[in-house]
């Protein structure tokens, strides 16, 4: 019973200091009375999509009408191609706009402009 009254008054004095300083008062505005189900589904949602793709765009080469594409993924350097699997990404398409990947956990598609 203690903690509820002091919940309300915690409540209430936001809510005075708020107005006070000419702020929109929403009281319930951190609180939860579903106990973090809400909370919970959101958080699985956002985690439920790949990853960042953690490539950088180097460069790119033609040669021989082949395209070469340069990443970098942390300190390594890396040359793509069509077909390549690097890790839990496989390169699936690559033009001199962008680099299509399949997050492969999840197949998921995921594109890299260059």
């Amino acid at each position: 019973m203690k903690k509820r009254k002091l919940f309300i008054a915690l409540a209430a004095a936001g809510l005075v200091a708020s107005v006070v300083a000419g702020a929109k008062a929403d009281l319930f505005a951190n609180g939860t009375f579903n106990e973090g189900k809400e909370t919970a589904k959101a958080g699985k949602a956002e985690k439920s999509g790949p990853p960042p793709l953690p490539f950088a765009y180097l460069g790119k080469l033609i040669e021989d009408g082949k395209l070469a594409v340069f990443l970098s993924r942390g300190g390594e350097s890396l040359s793509v191609a069509q077909g390549d699997t690097i890790g839990e990404y496989r390169v699936d398409a690559v033009s001199e706009a962008e680099i299509t990947f399949t997050y492969l956990p999840l197949k998921a598609k995921q594109k890299l402009p260059l």
